[in-house]
């Protein structure tokens, strides 16, 4: 079972395993070869589809790094650091925004329930 394991590089599971034991010889089921292999110690990894993350096959223009030269992990009273995330009400110059989805969401729940 290690060299038929070994030899698939570590990709059989428990139903291709069977079959494979089968075509060997083996009168063995599927629920005793998952036994075996958990006593073994034989835990399938995973093969990942490639996957393409960038399309760099285009004729658009590419946006400018703003981000260049920051470093998140910079102390904020450091000299010359610059914070560049946006979320928080913090970093909201005024409530009014906040206030008004506020308001828009309480008008929307009134309105779906029928009051």
């Amino acid at each position: 079972m290690k060299e038929l394991f070994a030899a698939s590089r570590d990709s059989l599971g428990s139903r291709t395993m069977m079959n494979n034991l089968r075509e060997e010889g083996f009168d063995i089921g599927r629920d005793r070869t998952r036994r075996l292999m958990k006593a073994l110690q034989l835990k399938v990894k995973q093969k990942r589809k490639y996957k393409v993350t960038t399309d760099s096959k285009h004729k658009l223009p590419v946006a400018r790094n703003v981000l260049t030269g920051i470093s998140r992990h910079r102390h904020r009273t450091e000299p010359g650091a610059r914070i560049s995330r946006t979320s928080g009400l913090k970093r909201v110059g005024s409530i009014w925004p906040w206030s008004l989805i506020f308001i828009l969401a309480a008008w929307w729940v009134g309105r779906s329930i029928g009051a």
